[in-house]
């Protein structure tokens, strides 16, 4: 008990000590703090400890857990290049049912402007501008194109989607572009689901593959070609890519023409561009034509139709331009 006059010990140390008292309202203040932080430790041991209906986990393992797995998950996001998103939003797309119907989003809109949304992989391309491509781009492209060349899907195509990845024509006309399947390329093939294997109309894509006939065609397709040849397929394919990734700023897959007014000239400027853009960097106009006339090849035997290929229309323009060419061409040399 103190006496009059006397203060707290506690009070009397922090005079003594220089510091400045403590007032009862602060004190006050601690001492509620303290009964909070003691009430927060008791609660985070009953966390702690399992029940009979819980498992033993503590919160700040889970917490850990959670954090980990938000890094990881941020890591591999940040590893992913913008070419594999491309390529899982097109598996996600065109195997497993999600596809967008292109049609429906254009009306009756010309192939030659198709929504860039339902062509993810081609759509990248385009954006990198590298003038190259890689098997893994290509098949997928393939499918792409022969979409937008499709006028509208019908509901059964829509409606394709199995408990596997959904397959069409399409993925048997990728399958056949770049010779031999690899395991894992096969693999893949294998799962497809063509639909009903009993189809009057449609053949038996897997009995055609187990039976040999699809494996016959792509070996056939890599002869078609004499190996003398081949260099110069090669030349032709990183001219063109070159040329649409760079200059024309497109997909180097060019979509059907059929009776499209708007198609018809777009593909047309596209291929005289190509030879005045050989011819205007000193390539000869002869050698030019070859090149388009080698890449037109290539592209019937990768999408089974050619550049500019049409019954309704005839692309005399292109004859006239290079025409055109070979006269500046030889006027450029007299100079």
């Amino acid at each position: 008990m103190r006496g009059e006059g006397e203060e707290e010990p506690t009070r009397a140390a922090q005079i003594g000590a220089g510091k400045r008292p403590v007032s009862e309202t602060e004190a006050t203040a601690d001492a509620s703090q303290g009964r909070r932080r003691r009430a927060r430790q008791v609660a985070e041991l009953a966390v702690d400890e399992p029940t009979a209906t819980e498992p033993s986990v503590k919160l700040e393992d889970s917490t850990a857990d959670a954090m980990m797995s938000a890094r990881r998950r941020a890591y591999e996001g940040k590893k992913r290049t913008p070419q594999q998103s491309a390529i899982e939003a097109h598996d996600q797309a065109y195997l497993h049912g999600d596809v967008r119907n292109i049609a429906a989003e254009q009306g009756t809109a010309s192939a030659s402007h198709a929504t860039p949304s339902g062509m993810p992989v081609s759509r990248q391309w385009v954006h990198d501008k590298l003038g190259k491509v890689t098997d893994e781009q290509l098949k997928r492209m393939i499918v792409e194109m022969a979409e937008v060349n499709k006028r509208s899907w019908s509901g059964e195509t829509i409606a394709a989607a199995t408990s596997g990845p959904r397959g069409s024509v399409q993925q048997v006309m990728a399958s056949l572009s770049r010779g031999e399947l690899s395991e894992s390329e096969r693999a893949e093939f294998n799962i497809l689901e063509f639909g009903d294997e009993d189809d009057p109309i449609n053949p038996s894509w897997h009995s055609l593959q187990q039976a040999g006939v699809l494996d016959e065609i792509r070996k056939a397709k890599t002869r078609v070609y004499a190996e003398g040849s081949k260099p110069k397929i090669k030349t032709t394919l990183n001219h063109w890519l070159r040329y649409t990734a760079t200059v024309a700023r497109v997909s180097f897959l060019r979509p059907r023409v059929n009776d499209d007014a708007d198609a018809f000239m777009t593909e047309s400027l596209l291929r005289q561009g190509f030879v005045a853009d050989l011819v205007r960097n000193g390539c000869n106009v002869d050698t030019a034509e070859g090149y388009a006339s080698l890449f037109n090849g290539w592209h019937i035997d990768t999408m089974g139709y050619g550049l500019v290929a049409s019954k309704s229309f005839d692309d005399e323009q292109y004859r006239r331009t290079n025409q055109g060419l070979r006269r500046l061409h030889l006027s450029l040399i007299h100079i």
